[in-house]
């Protein structure tokens, strides 16, 4: 998860999400998942699927990229 540039609120909680191999999810389901586990102003605002995520030195998730690379360009 990662912050998108937002008018009102500065940013606002973005999702981007990698389907394992032979994985059916749909966006309405992640968001209903999300409304159960989550306080309602941290649900994300969008659900952007990817072929994957960039990574960084350690191997981690690079966030920095992600947010540098907004919008989103699905792979």
């Amino acid at each position: 998860m990662v912050g998108a540039p937002d008018r009102v609120f500065g940013e606002v909680p973005v999702v981007y999400v990698v389907k394992r191999n032979g994985a059916d999810v749909t966006t309405d389901e992640l968001v209903a998942f999300a409304g159960l586990k989550l306080a309602d102003f941290k649900v994300p605002k969008q659900y952007l699927f990817r072929a994957d995520l960039p990574l960084g030195k350690t191997g981690r998730v690079d966030k920095v990229e992600l947010k540098n690379n907004w919008p989103a360009k699905d792979g």
